[in-house]
């Protein structure tokens, strides 16, 4: 027998309004993918952005979302992402990696300093780094500005990612390789 589908009205919905965000100047991907991340396998997670965000339809689509996309105003457009297969739930990236089976008991941590540097640097030191290290290890990077080139790149890799700003400036960005 087969699933009964849910209909939208069943499902729970999360929005988030980075419109706010980038009028302060704030980048709001990963606010963005927190919000995805923290979704449950039902979840609708609807986006109000201030232009069509096709980048992220790209992000999304190959961690199985689908989307409708809606011009609401001049400076309003509202998303809608579900997943294409209800039920499966996407990889979070604050999800610990279980070191065991990897034969050792602690991951090996790996860091790499790209302040200082101009792009395209910056991402082609990391990629370079992360072709280097092994299943299970993290790299951790330090650099000037949020790299919003490497998420996609990371994500399509299968990289999880997580970015926090450094207290001492810039930004410090933890992958793992999975």
């Amino acid at each position: 027998m087969g699933e009964t589908p849910l209909k939208p009205e069943d499902r729970n919905v999360i929005e988030l309004d980075v419109r706010p965000m980038l009028t302060a100047k704030i980048e709001p991907f990963s606010a963005i993918m927190k919000k995805v991340y923290s979704l449950h396998p039902n979840d609708l997670f609807v986006l109000h952005a201030p232009f069509k965000p096709t980048q992220l339809f790209n992000v999304l689509s190959r961690k199985g979302f689908k989307h409708e996309a809606e011009r609401v105003g001049k400076w309003h457009w509202k998303v809608t992402f579900w997943r294409e297969r209800p039920g499966v739930a996407s990889h979070s990236p604050a999800a610990a990696t279980d070191v065991t089976r990897y034969g050792r008991s602690t991951p090996r941590t790996h860091f790499l300093d790209n302040r200082g540097l101009e792009p395209p640097q910056p991402m082609i030191r990391t990629l370079r780094k992360l072709e280097k290290i092994g299943d299970g290890e993290t790299l951790v990077i330090h650099n000037d500005r949020r790299p919003l080139f490497l998420y996609p790149e990371l994500d399509e890799l299968g990289y999880s990612h997580e970015t926090e700003e450094a207290p001492e400036g810039g930004y410090r960005i933890t992958i793992r390789k999975n």
